[in-house]
């Protein structure tokens, strides 16, 4: 009696080499694939039923990558089709060996590996493929620079610290005597002191005004007092006289 071998799930299809590009999640530089996530259903491990879910470029490593539209993977795929996957390999390979050889990454020697790598594949037959090996080439530069500093032991510079807004009128620090116009001392990191009483100056305006009282009212039940002047007494509720 045979056995019927029958199933279903999502497939991920690679139809179209795109050359080398970096992989965040391989750390290296891995051949790209231009693919499809299949619904298919089989009997037998032969499908009887296939439908296309997405539309997706991948390290073909991995296999992660995004989604693009329909209308994007037919471009890509049109003009990927202009280098086979072996001289795809091939331009990898040596493009690799020349930047391998370079001291450091330029604008100058990117376009030197580019010019190189173009007289000797079809890489000029499109902007897509022209794009591709411009930043390709560029990203292996780079690389292979960062790892040469690595090696040498020169330590990475780390970009310069803002510089503070300083507002304010000037101070002096009492620990260090350093002038200052922040809240804190730019030479040895001390706040500004507090402003002492003889320090503070009395706007001139509230100099001239006069200090005013707060009324008061009377109960005329009770002679209780209330400076919050009410209509009436909080303590035996008779209305309240006016404010004396």
């Amino acid at each position: 009696m045979a056995m019927i071998v029958y199933g279903w799930g999502n497939v991920l299809k690679k139809k179209q080499f795109m050359g080398y590009q970096y992989c965040s999640s391989c750390c290296d530089f891995m051949p790209a694939y231009l693919a499809k996530v299949v619904f298919r259903i089989h009997i037998c491990y032969i499908p009887i039923f296939m439908l296309t879910k997405g539309h997706y470029t991948c390290c073909g490593t991995c296999e992660r990558g995004k989604e693009i539209s329909k209308q994007e993977y037919k471009m890509l795929k049109f003009n990927y089709k202009a280098m086979t996957k072996s001289q795809g390999k091939k331009a990898f390979t040596e493009l690799c060996k020349m930047c391998d050889s370079l001291p450091s990454y330029s604008p100058e020697n990117a376009e030197y590996v580019f010019n190189q790598i173009t007289s000797s594949y079809p890489i000029a037959a499109n902007e897509v493929l022209q794009n591709h090996y411009r930043d390709l080439i560029t990203a292996r530069l780079q690389i292979m620079e960062a790892l040469r500093a690595q090696r040498a032991g020169v330590p990475i510079q780390q970009p310069a610290a803002p510089k503070t807004l300083q507002t304010g009128e000037e101070w002096t620090c009492p620990n260090c005597g350093k002038t200052n116009n922040a809240k804190f001392c730019s030479g040895c990191g001390q706040a500004k002191p507090a402003p002492t009483m003889d320090e503070v100056q009395i706007p001139q305006a509230a100099q001239q005004q006069p200090a005013q009282t707060a009324p008061v009212t009377v109960c005329p039940r009770c002679g209780k007092e209330d400076s919050s002047a009410p209509f009436f007494c909080m303590a035996c509720g008779a209305p309240m006289n006016k404010p004396q």
